[in-house]
């Protein structure tokens, strides 16, 4: 049979046991296309190439569009999924700006691009309330994508309204290094609204400063088999 054009397929497999990424899809307009199945499918990618390459593998049932290489239906190549009233995109697009680019997991996970006044890229998880801004902080544009970075309740408000925002409403926030890890800015505050705060270190611990000032409520103490203020 000779195929030429595109066409639409339901993926029936994603399970490659040669781990090529290649699917197969049944082609439900064909005689007995709601059973049949076809050949390995390839999958079109941006910058397919030796372990790299732009990867998201089609679920089981998930439409797609297919052509045939040469009308061959023994060779098909998908070029991409395809939403529909009952598989819904994941961002609105109703005001036609077109603000909004990205990807969405299926757990929920995103990568949105804002180019909305308020620019930003947006990571975050879904739950969306562990996050990283990267941009304006305030909400652009409009639709479930339009989002604003998270302000939890910090005893001097917002530290701004663009730059980098790492937040986390949902659980705990661990900043690792193996070698040095090295904080620079013109003017760095810790702040902690309800727990208390402990720097810790195994060997030495240096505090300098042009001024130094140590302040605490009723009671601050300082403790070691050695300990000089000077």
């Amino acid at each position: 049979m000779t195929l030429f054009g595109v066409y639409y397929g339901v993926v029936t497999q994603n399970k490659d046991e040669e781990n090529k990424a290649r699917i197969k899809i049944r082609l439900p307009w064909l005689d007995h296309g709601d059973t049949d199945q076809t050949h390995w499918a390839v999958l079109a990618a941006p910058m397919a190439g030796p372990k790299m390459g732009w990867y998201t593998l089609p679920d089981v049932d998930d439409v797609v569009a297919v052509m045939f290489i040469a009308g061959d239906i023994c060779h098909p190549v998908v070029l991409g999924g395809v939403w529909s009233s009952k598989d819904k995109p994941p961002e609105e697009g109703g005001d036609g700006k077109n603000d909004f680019r990205g990807y969405r997991s299926r757990s929920g996970g995103r990568v949105v691009m804002d180019d909305s006044s308020k620019g930003k890229v947006y990571f975050s998880d879904k739950t969306d309330k562990n996050v990283v801004v990267v941009g304006s902080f305030e909400k652009g544009g409009s639709g479930n994508n339009a989002k604003a970075a998270p302000e939890p309740a910090a005893v001097n408000g917002p530290a701004g309204k663009s730059g980098v925002c790492i937040a986390t409403e949902d659980g705990e926030m661990n900043i690792t290094a193996k070698g040095k890890l090295k904080v620079t800015g013109m003017h760095i505050e810790i702040t902690s609204k309800t727990e208390h705060v402990e720097i810790k270190a195994k060997a030495d611990c240096t505090f300098e400063g042009g001024m130094g000032n140590l302040n605490g409520g009723p009671d601050v103490k300082a403790a070691g088999s050695q300990t000089k203020i000077n």
